[in-house]
């Protein structure tokens, strides 16, 4: 139990770094996938036949729409990152909160075993 309550005091203290790495990554990731079909359209155009001649255009209207929808993207994941980072504070705090009552907790428990 004591070393449960631990692992969190020590996961608050840390703060949402962690977290942040991890939707960077994720954003990352997106924008590169993303970027990849706006540098190459015509790979997302059906294939064959007569709609290889609408490729060019096929590909314009899609780099139009995923150039909106990575501003979108943009957008939700800088949100996403001022949640966060309004989050260290009270993550910090609660940190130092656990600490103090895990000293109570302990000194309860050594006061219980003898």
């Amino acid at each position: 139990f004591v070393g449960t309550l631990d692992n969190i005091k020590e996961q608050a203290k840390a703060g949402p770094a962690d977290l942040m790495s991890k939707v960077q990554d994720a954003i990352e990731s997106l924008k590169g996938k993303v970027q990849a079909a706006m540098d190459d359209p015509t790979s997302l155009a059906p294939g064959g036949g007569g709609l290889a001649a609408c490729a060019s255009w096929y590909g314009t209207k899609v780099i139009e729409k995923l150039t909106a929808l990575m501003a979108e993207i943009v957008a939700l994941f800088e949100k996403i990152f001022e949640v966060i980072e309004n989050m260290a504070g009270p993550f910090k705090n609660l940190g130092d909160t656990m600490e103090d009552a895990m000293l109570g907790i302990k000194n309860t428990m050594k006061g219980l075993t003898m």
